[in-house]
């Protein structure tokens, strides 16, 4: 059997990183798996822009986890998934190359393994991870585009998980069969 391709993205960002006092900081992630996308509010106790990258893959494993996704127009169910993004700590790490050293991101790594391991053992899917600069990051481009909308800024609210309904023209679909790249 020839196996089924799915390019997914992810993302996340830590608005006002810098301030001292962490209740003032918005953390956000998004990520796309095929033509499904989303961006939620990535509330963590300890908001920091490498803590909301590993919420928005955490996420992204947990919708193909839940989901079973086919191939766009084929009805051909998905075996392989290259999940690009690009915090190049969070690739690396996922990836053995990097030791997670930060307490913070110690349990959010061990629990996207976890989901990776599940996906790769029982349902035989096939996981691939690969760094992408930033400029093609199309998770990436979701967050910046709600940078302005002042709408989806004021109403974004902690613990609600809010889908972006994003035009198809302005990020292309993410689905690809063959060769990932």
């Amino acid at each position: 059997m020839t196996d089924t391709y799915v390019t997914c993205y992810f993302d996340g960002e830590c608005l006002g990183n810098q301030d001292p006092d962490p209740r003032n900081r918005e953390m956000r992630a998004a990520f796309i798996v095929g033509a499904y996308r989303e961006i939620f509010d990535a509330g963590h106790p300890i908001p920091s822009s490498n803590v909301a990258e590993y919420m928005g893959l955490i996420q992204l494993l947990a919708y193909i986890h839940d989901h079973d996704v086919y191939f766009e127009g084929t009805g051909t169910r998905a075996t392989h998934f290259t999940i690009r993004g690009d915090s190049q700590l969070v690739i690396n790490q996922m990836l053995g190359a990097f030791r997670v050293k930060h307490p913070s991101l110690v349990p959010l790594n061990v629990s996207a393994r976890e989901f990776v391991a599940n996906l790769v053992h029982v349902h035989g899917l096939k996981i691939e991870f690969r760094w992408v600069p930033r400029e093609i990051n199309l998770a990436g481009k979701m967050l910046e585009a709600t940078h302005h909308n002042k709408w989806v800024r004021r109403n974004f609210r902690k613990d609600v998980v809010r889908t972006m309904l994003v035009e198809e023209e302005e990020f292309p679909q993410a689905t690809t069969e063959g060769d990932p790249l």
